[in-house]
């Protein structure tokens, strides 16, 4: 399912809000490369460089193995 940033934020009215349900979503889906940069650039808004840089890093580990598969 798309993510509609957005409306979520309406909902729950904060970006800690957002973190949580988005790591609960990437419990489920870790190879959400779009969640897991969506995370970092959260953690980033809320300046938590080091769990940024771990989102970040899953990220690019989701892509790489992406790459493998083609």
């Amino acid at each position: 399912a798309p993510y509609k940033l957005r409306q979520e934020f309406l909902l729950l009215g904060s970006i800690p809000g957002l973190i949580e349900k988005l790591n609960d979503r990437l419990a489920n889906h870790p190879d959400d490369r779009t969640g897991w940069t969506l995370l970092g650039k959260l953690y980033l808004a809320q300046g938590q460089a080091e769990l940024a840089k771990y989102a970040f890093q899953q990220a690019h580990i989701g892509s790489s193995s992406e790459d493998n598969k083609n």
